[in-house]
């Protein structure tokens, strides 16, 4: 929907609204305002996305669905949703809203005063025409003139549009009833015109009809000399709502240093924040290198540990193998007993044959722990040299562990070595006691029958 549109020198176009912002689809004559949007984008549509968007919060529904009713009579049918997105994506730094109430009486001023120009200045208008300030001759000697373009609708105002009218009113008067009555006297003063000048080609002019005209004429260069001095009245306010502008321009500049000012500060502020973020992290790293040290220490503790249990294991099965030796005597008397428990001591030295390999998987596991933790201290090294110190000696204590785990492994497998030759001796002395055995076995039960005498 078009609205009436001021365009001045230097200044943006001003679009113009008279409407209730509490309902705007049923609007109160109590409630009605004046609201210039000023742009320079020549957008009705947008302008009243903005009127909208400043007028209504786009949080709430209901006030914003009453604006959607509007949109779609005034504009055409749309969806709720693009509405709703339309407004709220709209921006707003193209826009401005204005409600003083000197500008509203200076724009209604300077478009009644155009038209009042138009009408005795005898201008023909038509319905489809628009009143512009160069066909009314005003204007047209000092430059271009501040009276704004008034369109002058083909019909009278609908009911559906009452809420947003075409063009601007007086104070206290209803624009409809204005245009009629604006039309109506242009009407009536060009038929006396026509008539005037029949009576004069016919008859001629007499003194009286002279005198009149000529009174009339007077008075309407009265008349023209006001409505002048009302287009200065208006140019005055127009030129004085342009230095407003451009005070609030000088504001917003101003604010914009300060914006500006502020974002470095606040710059300022985050580098700060990130050098702290630094030191703390490299207090952090450091805590974790210490974690970290203090976790193999415990892991090489609980590895000796488990070395110290498998060499109390280790003397356990020396001591069981030692009371094997003294229990050869009862193993005599009972082989199936002996064969049980070797079978059992064959079971345990596989158990414990595991727990050596599971050991040595483990010691395996430490050793590639510390090398990943000494790639670490490698690392590490680059970014926090005062730590070579302790660095150096954790590396040489791993040695040591090494050479001590190295240590271990020669022992283990010389007790490996030991309980394999003792695991033999005690198979020879078994298979010595058997046969001796049954060797007593045949001479106690004597001599076979029929035999030569040979063994």
């Amino acid at each position: 929907m078009e609205v009436g549109k001021l365009k001045s020198a230097g200044a943006s176009p001003i679009f113009y609204f008279i409407i209730d912002p509490i309902s705007p689809e049923d609007p109160n004559p109590a409630r009605l305002q004046h609201y210039f949007v000023v742009s320079h984008l020549d957008s009705y549509v947008e302008a009243f996305n903005y009127l909208c968007r400043s007028l209504c919060m786009p949080a709430t529904d209901s006030a914003l669905r009453r604006w959607h009713q509007v949109y779609c009579k005034v504009f055409g049918s749309v969806t709720f949703d693009s509405f709703a997105r339309a407004v709220q994506t709209l921006p707003m730094r193209h826009f401005h809203l204005e409600t003083s109430e000197a500008a509203a009486r200076a724009y209604v001023s300077a478009a009644s005063g155009g038209m009042m120009s138009a009408s005795i200045g005898g201008a023909g208008l038509s319905e489809s025409r628009r009143l512009s300030p160069t066909r009314s001759g005003v204007g047209t000697r000092n430059g271009p003139s501040l009276i704004p373009e008034i369109r002058v609708p083909t019909q009278p105002v609908a009911h559906r549009d009452s809420h947003m009218l075409l063009y601007p009113q007086r104070d206290g008067e209803d624009p409809a009833l204005e245009l009629h009555r604006l039309r109506a006297e242009l009407q009536e003063s060009q038929g006396q015109l026509r008539i005037e000048q029949s009576k004069a080609k016919v008859n001629g002019l007499g003194d009286a009809e002279r005198t009149a005209l000529l009174y009339k004429l007077e008075s309407a260069k009265a008349e023209l000399e006001t409505e002048k001095k009302r287009g200065k009245d208006s140019a005055d306010a127009f030129r004085a709502q342009i230095a407003n502008l451009q005070e609030r321009m000088s504001k917003l500049l101003s604010q914009h240093d300060n914006n500006l000012e502020s974002l470095a500060t606040a710059e300022k502020d985050h580098i700060h924040g990130m050098e702290d973020m630094y030191q703390r992290r490299e207090v952090e790293m450091k805590e974790e290198f210490e974690t970290a040290v203090r976790d193999r220490d415990r892991k090489l503790q609980k590895a000796t540990s488990r070395a110290d249990t498998l060499d109390m294991q280790l003397q356990q099965v020396t001591r069981e193998l030692e009371s094997i030796r003294e229990d050869h005597g009862r193993l005599a008397g009972n082989i199936l007993q002996m064969k049980g428990e070797r079978d059992q001591e064959e079971s345990q030295f596989k158990r414990l044959k595991l727990q050596y390999e599971a050991m040595e998987s483990h010691r395996m596991t430490l050793e590639r722990d510390l090398q990943r933790w000494e790639e670490e201290q490698r690392r590490s090294e680059v970014e926090i040299t005062r730590l070579r110190a302790e660095v150096v000696r954790w590396k040489r204590e791993a040695d040591r562990f090494h050479h001590f785990t190295a240590s271990l492994q020669t022992e283990l497998k010389d007790l490996d070595e030991e309980s394999a030759t003792t695991a033999e001796l005690l198979r020879k002395k078994v298979l010595h006691q058997r046969q001796h055995h049954h060797h007593n076995a045949y001479h106690q039960g004597g001599k076979p029958s029929g035999s030569s005498g040979r063994y």
